[in-house]
């Protein structure tokens, strides 16, 4: 499959190219010699070339008839299963079957080979791995498939099918519960409104199906003539928001050109949707921001959370940094009240940028920053201990650094600066 350029369409193998130069060497030397015998021998090499192009040209045509995916979507790093099924013409069933799936750059994997046991089947099938290797929308296909005849003279290369659509998602990393928290960050709290059966300020309401009949208040039901029952406990969700930071100057200008291009705009995007859903998890109702306010999903949290991170992870699949800078809007989102968990992931971050942030600190019960910043940027340390000092909990998250460990240092009590 590997052939030169050149040789990509020509329709003969190796075997069938030396029988077509043995043939026109019969034919010379029949003609120097005058043997008849030569004669006899180049034309059963021409005319066996022949059939087997002919064989291959009506007999040897494939369609693909069904590809699948075993995931819709992809983290980075991770693998899916790719399921193709074929049809061969009947030519191509007793000859050789080679097969190669294109693959766009971000996808990679062994997608070719050698079909031996295509031998008298009408539809094959392939099964191959490909791993994600870069956030975005890819593409598998078309599938290359060449075949040859029983003799293996001819050869005959048909691109078919479609391409599908892989969409590589941001990777995920588990993460520690703030649960350690409930209370101080306005974690699940429960007012009871059972005051006891006998009080006169009880609040009961109508009866409805479903209600437990231990629940019913026999004085308010005398009292309105229907069936009332006892309060339920009211329940009220506690929220955070998670920020991130988009704006151009904390990237690489390729941030902002192709999508995964970036390492440390790809970090910032894992711990990213790797937070949220930690606190989706926790209970909270999670607000999903970027720095200048924008919402980038609707409000995650509740019995829809599965289907709400998967629109989370889609929407992080096809985000790119902006060129504008955004932190300047972002102290006022949080003015005249006070916050539950606020986690700001940020990346280059400077001196320039704390009065920006100090005052957000003050209406957060647990402010996060997570600065996603390798070595090389070495104004970020600095910077960090200026906004650990104003009330953060700060730590600097490199590409290949430990998410989990910073997320666990920033976030537990008492702990106020880490660097992974």
């Amino acid at each position: 499959m590997n052939r030169p350029r050149f040789l990509a369409r020509w329709p003969l193998t190796l075997r069938g190219t030396g029988a077509l130069v043995l043939a026109a060497a019969c034919f010379v030397l029949a003609g120097e010699l005058g043997s008849l015998e030569l004669v006899y021998f180049g034309c059963l090499l021409t005319a066996l070339i022949i059939v087997c192009l002919l064989v291959l040209r009506w007999g040897g045509r494939v369609r693909l008839t069904e590809r699948k995916i075993s995931r819709e979507t992809i983290a980075v790093g991770d693998v899916a299963t790719v399921y193709s099924e074929f049809v061969l013409g009947g030519a191509a069933r007793s000859g050789g079957v080679q097969w190669r799936e294109a693959l766009s750059e971000g996808l990679s994997g062994e997608v070719s080979g050698t079909l031996s046991e295509a031998r008298g089947l009408a539809t094959p099938e392939l099964t191959y791995e490909v791993r994600a290797t870069r956030r975005g929308p890819h593409w598998i296909g078309p599938l290359s498939v060449s075949i040859t005849d029983p003799f293996g003279i001819a050869r005959r290369t048909q691109t078919v099918g479609e391409r599908t659509r892989v969409l590589v998602v941001p990777a995920t990393v588990d993460l520690d519960p703030i649960d350690d928290y409930t209370g101080d960050l306005g974690g699940a709290q429960h007012s009871s409104m059972d005051i006891g059966q006998g009080s006169d300020n009880l609040i009961a309401r109508p009866y409805m199906p479903g209600d437990s009949m231990r629940r019913i208040h026999w004085r308010a039901t005398a009292h309105h003539d229907q069936l009332m029952v006892r309060e339920e406990e009211r329940e009220s969700t506690p929220e955070a928001t998670v920020i991130l930071d988009r704006s151009g100057a904390r990237w690489a200008p390729v941030a902002f050109a192709r999508l995964g291009a970036d390492p440390h705009f790809e970090a910032a995007l894992t711990a990213m949707v790797s937070i949220v859903q930690q606190l989706a998890d926790d209970g909270y109702l999670v607000d999903v921001l970027s720095a200048n306010g924008t919402t980038l999903v609707p409000p995650i949290g509740g019995s829809g959370t599965p289907d709400e991170i998967a629109a989370l992870l889609r929407t992080a699949a096809m985000l790119m940094s902006a060129r504008e800078e955004q932190l300047p809007a972002l102290a006022p989102l949080f003015t005249g009240g006070t916050a539950g968990p606020v986690v700001v992931i940020t990346g280059s971050i400077g001196a320039d940028h704390v009065d920006m942030l100090r005052p957000i600190a003050h209406h957060s019960a647990l402010p996060i920053l997570l600065a996603c910043a390798g070595p090389e940027h070495s104004a970020v340390p600095a910077t960090l201990d200026e906004l650990t000092r104003a009330g953060w909990h700060t730590a600097q998250i490199s590409p290949d650094g430990d998410l989990a460990a910073g997320w666990h240092l920033a976030s537990s009590k008492g702990v106020a600066r880490a660097t992974l």
